[in-house]
């Protein structure tokens, strides 16, 4: 009766219970492993600034392009700093406060980057110093909230146009966010998330409308999380790991939330590779990046800086399952499997590094490991009877295909 049922359900394809499937990918990973840092993306170009290496603050500047999936090294920054603001308006990027050290702790300072040019100048300062805050851009405006000292809770908004500061008067963060967790713009709104209230972390989700200059409390976060990643991809903003203890370095999750801004839901996606805390998260074209942070493992939990680059991006169509390819990428066996299944790749593979991944049908990530060869071999026995979703990808390609779990 168990194998009668097992193979009845086999015969329903992926498209069928979830519609579009995606993974999460490895790509080159960051020259200068880091945390706390800033991305901005321009065209085809991710921007990496500043940050920590664990011990020290940083003017380091990179940048990865996305359809090479290579790294260069940029002219540093007037000065090194972690846990600051970055924008891009009309070509040109700004980096705004941080904190350093060896500088006095919090900052004012913002710098601007022309990739034009490949120079750095600077411009005017902030109205205070401030770290740990958020930031989007609205019409080609930067704002900016939140941060540390002080429990900054006012909205300033920096025109690069006039190179001035304003601010919006008596909007304020809602509920007072002291060290705001992310900040994103998605249809026209400035979404703030998470955060860190005293030394609690906090589920705020907060949205600002730039018409009625007027804060509106959301949905909660399904928990609450300090400095995570966050992303508008696909017409949803994704929440990307975090820590749950007051500074963020400890306690680590691999939880990936998605918020609708429409219906304002929040649901659960696959979870992220690893755990991670302090990391950056943007889009390009349609796939969704995340590097960088602090952990470096499922198991870290220490102050540990990071260099992976990860991407989350749509499973080509015609890895579906149930649909047959002119080439198959692997094989596996056995399936039905009890303790073991032992994965080969197809000798003309030609990736250096590949991806396995293990879902269930409900989406929830169980395995996600690379490894270099043509051979892996995962362990099935822990995991509850049932089907699943085995995936290996290798740069562009991907396979998914049931794998069926009995004990």
């Amino acid at each position: 009766m168990k194998k009668a049922l097992f193979t009845a359900l086999l015969c329903f394809s992926v498209s069928c219970i979830f519609g579009q499937q995606f993974m999460w990918t490895t790509r080159a990973p960051m020259p200068s492993p880091r945390h706390s840092m800033s991305c901005v993306a321009i065209n085809d170009t991710i921007y990496a600034l500043g940050g920590n290496n664990g011990t020290t603050t940083l003017a380091t500047a990179e940048a990865y392009n996305v359809q090479t999936n290579t790294w260069r090294t940029l002219p540093p920054m007037p000065a090194a700093c972690a846990e600051m603001v970055a924008e891009q308006v009309n070509g040109k990027i700004y980096i705004m406060g941080g904190y350093d050290a060896t500088q006095g702790g919090s900052l004012s300072s913002l710098f601007i980057y022309d990739p034009a040019t490949n120079s750095w100048s600077t411009g005017a300062s902030m109205p205070g110093p401030r770290s740990q805050m958020v930031s989007c851009t609205l019409n080609n405006k930067i704002y900016v909230t939140g941060g540390w000292p002080n429990s900054y809770t006012n909205l300033f908004i920096y025109d690069p146009a006039t190179n001035t500061w304003t601010s919006t008067g008596n909007a304020s963060l809602t509920n007072g966010v002291m060290q705001v967790n992310c900040g994103v713009a998605a249809n026209g709104h400035f979404y703030v998330l998470g955060g860190r209230y005293g030394t609690t972390p906090v589920n705020y989700n907060q949205v600002y409308d730039t018409t009625t200059n007027s804060w509106t409390t959301k949905a909660a976060m399904p928990a609450p999380i300090f400095v995570c990643a966050a992303a508008f991809y696909r017409d949803k903003i994704h929440v990307l790991g975090g820590g749950t203890d007051w500074e963020g370095y400890f306690n680590l999750r691999n939880s990936h939330y998605e918020y609708d801004p429409v219906a304002n839901i929040w649901t659960a996606d696959s979870s992220i590779p690893i755990k991670l805390s302090r990391q950056s998260a943007i889009t390009v074209h349609d796939t969704m990046y995340m590097l960088g942070g602090n952990g470096n493992n499922a198991t870290a939990t220490t102050n540990y800086a990071s260099g992976v680059v990860y991407a989350y991006t749509p499973l080509p169509v015609s890895t579906a399952v149930n649909t047959v390819v002119a080439e198959k990428l692997m094989s596996f066996y056995p399936n039905p499997a009890t303790n073991q299944v032992n994965i080969t790749l197809e000798a003309n593979s030609g990736a250096s590094e590949n991806t396995v991944l293990l879902r269930d049908y409900s989406g929830k990530m169980i395995i996600a490991q690379n490894f270099a060869g043509n051979t892996v071999s995962i362990n099935t026995s822990n995991i509850p009877s049932g089907i699943y979703l085995l995936t290996v990808a290798n740069g562009s390609s991907a396979t998914t295909e049931k794998l069926v779990i009995m004990h």
